[in-house]
Order: structure tokens, then sequence, then C-alpha cells
């Protein structure tokens, strides 16, 4: 049931990953009783290269349309608002007017630029029938050279792809979010042809690790979340916390290197809807 992206970009033979992900930032709005779950993320990523323009691959379990919304993110009132309240002390990311800072421990704050376009298509073909499969693809406009930029995407999981990542309402299975070494073998299983193929080719030559992952997730609707298991990298930053009165956002974030020094292999929460 994994909710997180796998995220790559292009290996260099002698020099190795030029993009890094310095936060992979993820919002998740469940609602249960309408059958949508919507996927939002953030990425902020530093191109290292001399000379390269580079794009960053995105990967999800299942049948979602993603689409860029970097163009409304210094309006949004709905994620950016609750970043923005809560990242200074956590991230050290600030918005002073239209500037946004990466402020790292020790250094000079970084300048963080919007990176505008569409999204391009990447891999098998997503077909427009809704018909569930083992994940979708998007490429991120292109980073320039020696830049930090910021660039968000989203999606809805619905259909048949909400009936096959989350369990029904009422069931005794947990709400999983899980990423790293799970969630590549969960999407390696009982794939075949172009999606078999793909993902081999993504896995070996371009798949990387963000150095900061965060998820951020809501519950719509009377009733909460109740957080059952929590991966030993994660760490809980806000659980229930009241937004504005109406919301209630929880908030983990993992700085390890999680497919190396956890026990877990991956960041992992799982919930249950108490009945």
């Amino acid at each position: 049931m994994g909710l997180c992206f796998l995220v790559g970009s292009k290996r260099y033979e002698n020099e190795g990953y030029q993009l890094e992900v310095l936060h992979y930032i993820e919002y998740i709005t469940y609602d249960l009783e309408n059958e949508t779950v919507e996927v939002w993320a953030d990425f902020i990523v530093r191109n290292r290269s001399n000379e390269n323009p580079l794009r960053l691959c995105g990967l999800h379990r299942g049948n979602i349309g993603f689409e860029s919304r970097t163009s409304e993110w210094l309006e949004d009132t709905k994620w950016t608002k609750v970043l923005l309240k809560y990242a200074p002390d956590e991230m050290g990311l600030v918005r002073k007017d239209d500037t946004i800072l990466l402020c790292e421990f020790g250094n000079k704050p970084i300048p963080v630029q919007l990176v505008h376009g569409p999204l391009n298509p990447c891999g098998p073909k997503r077909p427009n029938d809704g018909k569930y499969v083992p994940f979708s693809c998007w490429e991120s406009p292109p980073v320039e050279s020696g830049k930090t930029c910021l660039f968000r995407v989203a999606g809805t999981i619905k259909g048949e792809t909400y009936r096959k990542l989350l369990p029904k309402l009422g069931s005794s299975k947990p709400i999983s979010i899980i990423g790293g070494i799970p969630l590549q073998e969960e999407i390696s299983q009982n794939i075949e042809g172009e999606y078999k193929s793909y993902y081999e080719e993504f896995y070996s030559e371009h798949l990387l690790n963000p150095m900061f992952y965060h998820v951020f997730f809501e519950r719509v609707g009377s009733r909460s979340l109740k957080t059952k298991f929590v991966s030993p990298d994660m760490k809980k930053v806000y659980v229930n916390e009241p937004f504005e009165g109406q919301r209630f956002i929880n908030w983990f974030w993992s700085n390890t290197d999680f497919n190396v020094y956890t026990q877990a292999n991956g960041p992992c929460i799982e919930m249950a809807i108490p009945h």
C-alpha cells in the first residue's frame, strides 16, 4: 500500500549523481468515504553539475495523473501555508516576500527558485480508462546547473488504484505509508513486460534517495487517523495538530539514510481508523 514516490536522476559514469534531492515533502489527504486520496509533493533539489540542466523522475504506484502545481506554490493556502508555519524551526525553510530560503545549519541561507513548466510523461504510457497499472511516472522541468530549486506535483488516487492501494472502510487492515526498500520490493512484485523493463532500468541507473523525507497527512471527515506503528527512522513532529480550527495535521520526517541504518529499511507509518 505504498503511497510514497521513488525518485531518480541521471547517473554520470565518473561523477555519480549530479542532482541531489535535499527535501522530499509529501502531503496526503485521505477522503475515505468518497474513496479518494490527494497526493501532493514538493521536491527541493540541487543541481551540482557545472554545465548540465537535469530533470528528476518520480515513480508512484498505480494509475495516477500527476501534474505540476508549482505556479500556485506561493499563493497556496492548503499545504504551503501549513509548511511555512512549521518549517522554519524543523527544516530551516522560510519565505521573505517572494523569496524562498533554505537555512541549513551552519551555512549561509540558500536561495530556492521555483522551477516552472509542465511535467513530462515518461515510462510506460498511462491508460486513460482508469485501469490499474503497477506505477505512473513523470519527469520534472529542467533544473539549471548550480541552482537549488523547488517544484510541486499533485495527483489523485481514485477508482481501481484506490481499491488496490487502500483497505476498505471498516477493514482491520492498516492504512500504510511506506518508502525505501519495502516500497521498491512492493513495486517489483508481479510486474512484467514494459513495466518490468522500465522499472529495472530505473532501479539500476536512476534511483536515488532524498536527504530528508517528510510526510504531512490529514483525514477529512469526522474521524481521525490513529497511528499504530512508526518506523525507527521517522520522527514525530506533530500528531493531530489543530490548524486554523478545522484541520488536524500530522507531520513525520526522517533525516537518516533509511535504506542502510534503520531496522525498517525505509520509512513506514501504519494507521487505523477508530471505529
